[in-house]
């Protein structure tokens, strides 16, 4: 079983689609604790208490079989895979393996982000991966945190354009540009810009996700 821990409903129906759509068939789990992000963003940090409580959430679905759990928040990624698993299982943060490619080609890029506690977590892990792979980062961040009432409100497409509109007017030409949050992924066919690159996270992630399931069910 392929499990997911998401902090927002939306994500449910997206995120089955794109693992159905890889691997039609597969059994999935999807849990939700929308309470566990506006707790992180009430507080201004991820606490020792709500750490605990994402993982706990994330130990429930390996404990009912999960081989693979996927957790699609960013601001809890880190708490999530911080999950003890002895090593049988894999936690993946779904922002992990795009940050993974974006280090790894070594160009600026410039990370956008609609909450503070999620930009923090997603810089936190790019200078993570450039400091073990020893390399320089060229980093930038722009934040969208006005942006974040509209997908509150459940006007996605006002949240999407404004991402993307944000983008089109601060982003340099060369930039790699990652859309740090899996809610931003509706944004991307919004920008025109062609001088840079914009990258989202939950194709990536879940393409990722399935090849950690192969290695551990085969």
């Amino acid at each position: 079983m392929l499990g997911f821990f998401h902090t927002g409903a939306v994500h449910v129906e997206a995120f089955e689609a794109l693992v159905q759509a890889a691997q039609p068939g597969i059994v999935t789990r999807h849990v939700v604790r929308e309470d566990l992000l506006a707790s992180a963003v009430a507080a201004g940090e991820v606490t020792n208490d709500i750490a605990t409580a994402a993982q706990s959430e994330v130990g429930k679905l390996l404990q009912a079989g999960a081989s693979v759990v996927v957790c699609t928040c960013t601001t809890l990624g880190s708490a999530a895979e911080a999950t003890p698993t002895n090593g049988r299982v894999t936690v993946l943060r779904v922002d992990r393996p795009l940050a993974e490619q974006l280090v790894a080609r070594g160009r600026d890029i410039l990370v956008v982000a609609a909450l503070p506690s999620a930009m923090a977590t997603a810089v936190q892990l790019l200078n993570d991966i450039a400091q073990r792979r020893k390399v320089r980062l060229n980093l930038r961040q722009l934040p969208c945190n006005e942006a974040w009432p509209h997908f509150l409100s459940g006007d996605r497409l006002a949240y999407a354009q404004y991402v993307a509109a944000t983008v089109e007017q601060h982003a340099k030409p060369g930039d790699q540009v990652m859309l740090a949050q899996a809610s931003m992924a509706p944004a991307q066919p919004l920008i025109q810009r062609r001088d840079i690159e914009v990258a989202t996270t939950p194709a990536l992630g879940i393409r990722s996700a399935l090849a950690a399931y192969a290695r551990i069910t085969n």
